[in-house]
């Protein structure tokens, strides 16, 4: 979860995080379905839920109920920043270890197309209004606020574009994060990672601050209809295999 949900930028309940996350446990969401066709596996990683307890079924790498409001505060410290980095690199490289062969990445968390964006923005140096799109259908009224919002977050943060790790910390979000780790760990051990979407774009680009030759391991699924994702790919120089549009 994420604390700038509070700004306004996401249409639907925070909580729904929460259960979506309980329904991927049971194997009744859309991923787990389609993971069950194709015989992968789907981890279900907690890195910061806004709930009061833990959810049976997860992974627990939770960090702290959700991330701070990066339009106010940055997103976590550098130091949470970087100890969930390894822990998801550490479990990534022990399912290497263990026999899986390529890895897929995705998210779940409220309001984080607005922390994305910050990162696609910061990193690629483009303006937030070129990046900010609408997320989980946000109505268009409420776009202008969302880029408000990025541009805020951006101004009072102050993350440095060179530095992937304070990107994440300041502007960005736990899942981020993980998401980033995965394509570290992977990478490490010659392992491919296929990327899902926006979010993942944003991760990588940050990713690949910390470690640019981790790029010859992404592969990027298809292009997402979320504005600034054609950037994000331009900027890694990646060209997506699909586009659903």
């Amino acid at each position: 979860d994420h604390g700038v949900w509070e700004e306004g930028v996401a249409i639907s309940p925070k909580e729904v995080t929460a259960i979506q996350a309980e329904n991927m446990t049971r194997g009744t969401t859309g991923v787990c379905v389609l993971a069950a066709q194709a015989g992968a596996n789907v981890h279900v990683v907690d890195v910061g839920i806004d709930s009061a307890e833990p959810i049976p079924g997860l992974i627990n790498m939770r960090v702290a109920r959700g991330s701070g409001n990066i339009a106010s505060a940055p997103a976590m410290s550098r130091r949470q920043a970087e100890k969930l980095l390894l822990d998801v690199i550490c479990y990534t490289r022990e399912l290497a270890k263990n026999g899986v062969t390529l890895f897929g990445v995705g998210e779940l968390g409220m309001a984080n197309t607005t922390p994305a964006a910050a990162i696609v923005s910061t990193i690629t140096g483009r303006d937030p209004e070129e990046v900010v799109g609408i997320g989980a259908n946000l109505p268009t009224d409420k776009l202008a606020n969302k880029i408000d919002v990025v541009r805020r977050a951006i101004t009072l943060n102050q993350p440095n574009p060179q530095d992937g790790v304070d990107v994440l910390a300041k502007v960005g979000g736990f899942d981020l994060v993980g998401m980033a780790g995965v394509m570290l760990g992977a990478a490490s051990c010659g392992l491919p990672v296929l990327l899902d979407g926006f979010l993942s774009y944003a991760a990588a680009l940050a990713a690949c601050q910390m470690s640019p030759a981790i790029k010859p391991y992404l592969i990027p699924s298809h292009l997402s209809a979320e504005k600034g994702a054609r950037i994000a790919l331009s900027h890694l120089g990646l060209e997506p295999y699909l586009n659903m549009e």
